[in-house]
């Protein structure tokens, strides 16, 4: 079944980094081709700082949880970001995060992928969760799903 805990031995390249953006924390968790989780992590959001220092922190995060994995950027094909509040996904800006407002209108896609230099999906939240239940979780056995979030 997907999304086990896997080792890097058991994992099927290419990799992928995914990084949940929430008010408190900021979840990052490394996957195979088969969305079998290899490692993840949390760090908290602190709003206050603003969400270039939440970037970099997440850049960081990133780049520890792959060196316990003997991997490296390198070894990534992309890396997927989820965000809440209103997003304006084509230019990758998160507009008006109502419980982050010093986020206000920044490029929160570009600026992970800068300092990853790795390409950038970026999704919101919700749908983001969505679409990891129809790929490996209760959905994947569904033509169609939807999916409620409180």
């Amino acid at each position: 079944m997907a999304s086990e805990r896997i080792t890097r031995d058991q994992a099927v390249a290419p990799f992928f980094v995914g990084v949940d953006v929430g008010g408190t924390n900021i979840k990052i968790g490394i996957v195979d081709d088969r969305g079998n989780t290899l490692a993840h992590t949390a760090i908290p959001t602190d709003e206050a700082l603003g969400a270039e220092a939440a970037m970099q922190r997440s850049h960081d995060a990133i780049a520890s949880l792959l060196s316990e994995l003997a991997l490296t950027l390198e070894d990534v094909a992309a890396v997927g970001l989820g965000s809440p509040g209103s997003m304006d996904i084509p230019k990758g800006l998160i507009l008006e995060p109502p419980n982050m407002p010093s986020w206000r209108y920044f490029p929160l896609r570009d600026t992970l992928s800068k300092l990853c230099g790795k390409p950038v999906g970026f999704a919101n939240d919700a749908n983001a969760a969505a679409y990891g239940e129809y790929w490996i979780g209760s959905g994947r056995q569904f033509n169609s799903m939807v999916m409620f979030t409180l």
